[in-house]
């Protein structure tokens, strides 16, 4: 038995790379999952006054079938225990194997996170910059009570579709609710970005999961889902909205040929 109390002070710094990653349905989205999504959307009555919402959103979600990987930025926001995180970074991502790479542009600058699927023992490798680099890449249980500890969704369930799936599988949720509001927004803009917004709003006593507004975002040249957001129920009338999550992936590269050498740390 060695005691190695700074090494293992510095691993627990590096480890702290995986508490605050903006990890996002599972290892990659399976057809089965994707064809359970269009079976209960089908199932929706027509008159439902979200249908038209889930019809926008399962477009968007055909629209990733052809998308083998991508780069993007991925700005995120979230509230875990209270706590607000909010971060950027750039992602590369890439559907088979599933594979995610993450470096931190703020905060923890040049902070790398790396995941593929059945490889490193399907763990979760953390590169830590300053002091805590010196004991070079880190492996996390990407599932673990410590890459938990301040995240709502692991890394294995990071991704554009993922989101998506989520976000249908939420609408989905609250069809008993025929209060519903839902309204389309053809011309609005994140930065110079033209894009298609449509959101769904519940009476404050309506939801069953805590989120007055759901909006999801789609590029309008693409056609691409790129941003969802949950809009949590105001205390009082009048007040200004409460963001519970804003995951948003701007400026996305698609099917640019990602390889084994682009997941890879410090790369």
């Amino acid at each position: 038995m060695f005691a190695l109390p700074r090494f293992r002070h510095l691993v627990r710094l590096a480890s702290s790379a995986t508490l605050v990653v903006p990890l996002l349905l599972g290892q990659g989205t399976t057809v089965e999952a994707q064809t359970q999504v269009a079976a209960r959307i089908a199932e929706t009555p027509q008159s439902h006054p979200l249908m038209p919402a889930l019809k926008v959103g399962h477009k968007a979600l055909t629209t990733l079938d052809n998308v083998t990987d991508y780069e993007a930025i991925f700005v995120k926001k979230e509230v875990v225990k209270g706590q607000r995180i909010e971060q950027r970074m750039q992602i590369r991502f890439r559907e088979k194997p599933f594979s995610v790479r993450l470096k931190f542009i703020e905060p923890n600058q040049g902070r790398e996170v790396l995941y593929i699927d059945g490889r490193n023992g399907n763990k979760m490798l953390v590169q830590e910059t300053g002091l805590a680099s010196l004991v070079g890449p880190v492996s996390i249980d990407p599932r673990g009570s410590l890459a938990m500890e301040h995240t709502v969704h692991p890394i294995t369930q990071i991704g554009v579709k993922n989101m998506l799936n989520r976000l249908l599988d939420h609408w989905l949720a609250e069809r008993s609710n025929e209060q519903v509001d839902v309204k389309f927004y053809p011309n609005a803009r994140i930065g110079k970005m033209e894009c298609q917004v449509v959101e769904a709003t519940h009476p404050a006593s309506g939801s069953a999961t805590g989120a007055q507004k759901v909006r999801l975002y789609i590029d309008k040249n693409t056609g691409l889902p790129i941003r969802v957001q949950h809009v949590g129920i105001a205390s009082r009338a009048g007040d200004q909205e409460s963001v519970i999550a804003d995951y948003a992936y701007l400026s996305m590269k698609t099917n640019i040929g990602l390889t084994d050498k682009h997941f890879t740390l410090g790369q």
